[in-house]
Order: C-alpha cells, then sequence, then structure tokens
C-alpha cells in the first residue's frame, strides 16, 4: 500500500476520535443545560431532550469492544499425552478389526460348509428323484401285469366252471350220500343217459361252511360240457325241479355274480313285460341288445 494512502486513513481516523470526543464533551455541557430546562419547561420537553441525551450517549467508542483473551500453546508433554491417547485407541480399533476378520472367516468358512452340505442334498435329491421315476414306471408295468394276470385267472376260472352247475333248494340231510341223490335227480331229468350218469358226473359237493336251517347249495362237475348243457337247457322244464321245489343255475365267480345283480332289475322288468331277456356269462341281454347297470 502506498505511504499517502496510509497516511490519510490516519488522519481520518484521528479525526474521528477527535470528533466522538467533542461530542462527548458537549454532552456533559448540555446536561446541566438541559437539566435547568426541564425546571422551566413540561414533559414534552422533558422527553424530547432524554431522546436528544440518549442519542449523544449510545455513538460508539473503542473500549466498547471485548478483548480476546490469548490461549496458552500446548507443551511437548501435552503433544506426547495426546499421541500415545491415540496410539491407545488405534490398538483398540485394530484388535476389533481382528475381531471382525476373525468372525467375518468363520462365517465364511460356515457359509461354505452349508454351499456343500446343500450341493449334496440336492444331489441326493435329484438321484431319489431320479430312482422314484424309474420305481414309478416299473410299477406302472407291474400293475398292468398284475391286472393282465388277474385277468387271465378270471378267464381260466370262468372257463372252468363252464362244466359246473349248482343246486339250489336242495334239502340238506344228516349222512346224505350227495352224489346218489343227485345222479337219481338227474336220470329223471334226462333218463337217455340214466345208464351211464355214473361216467357222466365226475364231482358232487356242497359249498360253504354248514349252518342249522340252511341248505347249502351243491355244485356237479361234467365230464363232458356237452352232458352239462343239455341237463342245464332239460332242467328248465323238468317235473322233478318242481316237485322238489330245486333249481338248476351256471357255477358262476363273484365278480360275474356282482354284475349280472347290477342289471338285474332291468332284465327282471322286461321279463314281466314279456320280452325276451337273458344272461350270457355276467353280461345280459334284452331283445338281443346289451343291457348296461348305468344305461
Amino acid at each position: 500500500m502506498p505511504k499517502e494512502q496510509k497516511k490519510d486513513k490516519r488522519e481520518t481516523k484521528s479525526s474521528q476520535n477527535d470528533k466522538i470526543q467533542d461530542l462527548a464533551s458537549a454532552a456533559d455541557d448540555h446536561h446541566y443545560f438541559l437539566s435547568d430546562m426541564e425546571l422551566e419547561s413540561g414533559g414534552g420537553e422533558k422527553r424530547n431532550l432524554e431522546e436528544m441525551n440518549d442519542l449523544l450517549l449510545s455513538t460508539p467508542s473503542k473500549g466498547d469492544h471485548p478483548r480476546k483473551i490469548a490461549r496458552p500453546s500446548p507443551t511437548a508433554s501435552d503433544i506426547l499425552a495426546a499421541i500415545q491417547a491415540l496410539h491407545v485407541r488405534f490398538d483398540k480399533q485394530d484388535d476389533k478389526m481382528v475381531h471382525i476378520n476373525n468372525k467375518l472367516s468363520e462365517n465364511a468358512s460356515l457359509i461354505a460348509s452349508l454351499a456343500e452340505s446343500i450341493e449334496f442334498n440336492a444331489a441326493e435329491v435329484r438321484d431319489c428323484k431320479d430312482k422314484i421315476a424309474g420305481l414309478e414306471k416299473e410299477a406302472s408295468t407291474l400293475r398292468r401285469e398284475v391286472d393282465d394276470l388277474k385277468e387271465k385267472a378270471r378267464e381260466r376260472d370262468r372257463y372252468s366252471r363252464r362244466w359246473n352247475l349248482r343246486i339250489k333248494g336242495m334239502e340238506e340231510g344228516m349222512g346224505e350220500d350227495i352224489r346218489k341223490e343227485v345222479i337219481k335227480i338227474l336220470a329223471k331229468i334226462a333218463p337217455e343217459w340214466s345208464d351211464n350218469m355214473e361216467y357222466i358226473v365226475d364231482t358232487v359237493h356242497r359249498i360253504g361252511r354248514k349252518e342249522e336251517g340252511r341248505n347249502r347249495q351243491v355244485i356237479i362237475q361234467f365230464t363232458k360240457r356237452l352232458h352239462r348243457d343239455g341237463i342245464w337247457k332239460k332242467s328248465k322244464n323238468a317235473q322233478i325241479c318242481e316237485r322238489e321245489k330245486i333249481r338248476f343255475a351256471e357255477d358262476l365267480t363273484k365278480e360275474d355274480r356282482l354284475e349280472r345283480e347290477k342289471v338285474w332289475p332291468k332284465i327282471l322288468q322286461a321279463r314281466n313285460a314279456g320280452e325276451k331277456a337273458y344272461y350270457r356269462g355276467a353280461v345280459g341281454y334284452i331283445n338281443g341288445r346289451r343291457v348296461l347297470a348305468d344305461g
């Protein structure tokens, strides 16, 4: 800064201080003057004079600003103590970081172990699914084979029963010779075969458990289908059957009997109406048309 400008600033500041001192001395001089005027004037003039005094007294001065207190400079021991405190804090932070790193390592190992276990379990599940799929296919094949074997067994049973007839309603006596009694009845139904009836009839026996007051059915097994079908046809109009109150029937399997029972109401209704209704095996027919249980 040029010396002339510094000189002008110092002169300006000195003149301002002189003015402030003049105003202060003038305020002191006016104080006595204003006091005398108070005695002669009213309250309004006194209030105006007080405002003028306040304006004069509120002029800022150099001594009104607070002084700054200088702080003492830190010593070498203070700096050393602060450094040691920082070292202690850093050591604690290092211990915490080591602990955190150890925990992270443990968690990482645990996660890796869990991932291996999950992968192993997933492989086991996939293997089990493959085995189950194979077993399901095998089971399906076995079910079909079992169904085929059952059907073949039923067909074989049906076929063997075609040589049989049942007698229902034949009285049962103590110590009876059921074969001899049956041959007598058959000889009366088909007298032309009476001489050979011992050879025509193979086996005769009652079925079921013996119960008092109940006549068990009789099964007759013939040596030839020809003789079985002939007796079956002749028995429907035989007088001996009406007199003895007996009835010949086919020897059906349990499944076939259940199938017949389902369509029996329709067969009976058709017969009562004069229609031609009959069974062929387990299947019922009315006027040559097959009857269905739900049809």
